[in-house]
Order: structure tokens, then sequence, then C-alpha cells
């Protein structure tokens, strides 16, 4: 995937090692959970490492490493 420079893109979408800029959040049951770890708009994200068959995602904000279910981190928005 050939991503450009200023694109909003959920973190689900992203391939080990990429990072961004947080965006927002979607408002969503977890939201509240993802605001609490940390995960704030304006803040680098960095996808560290990715589980197979759709499993968890880890993540590094601020260099606090977090472990997310595929579920919530469809409602992180990146910007690349």
């Amino acid at each position: 995937m050939n991503l450009n420079l200023g694109n909003t893109v959920k973190l689900s979408e992203l391939q080990a090692g990429e990072m961004g800029i947080i965006d927002e959040l979607v408002v969503h049951n977890f939201t509240t959970r993802l605001l609490a770890m940390g995960i704030i708009p304006g803040k680098k994200i960095k996808l560290l490492r990715r589980q197979p068959w759709q499993g968890s995602l880890y993540i590094d904000v601020d260099n606090h490493y977090i472990g997310l279910r595929l579920q919530e981190a469809e409602l992180i928005l990146i910007k690349k």
C-alpha cells in the first residue's frame, strides 16, 4: 500500500515500523479507555508489531508500549 504524506488512515492499516501523528479518535465505547492510556490526538505513534490473523497490534506512544485489539486500532485515525 502506497500512502502519501498527509493522508489520514486507520492505525489498523499501518504496517509494522510505520509511524504518524494521532489525528482523531472515532467516538465509541473504547474512546475513554484509549484516552486514559495516553492515546491522545497530536501525539506521535508508531506501530511496532502486528500479530497474525487479525490479532493484536503493539504500539509506542511517548515511549509507552501498548497492546491493542484490532477493533480498538480501527478507532484511531493517523496522519502520515
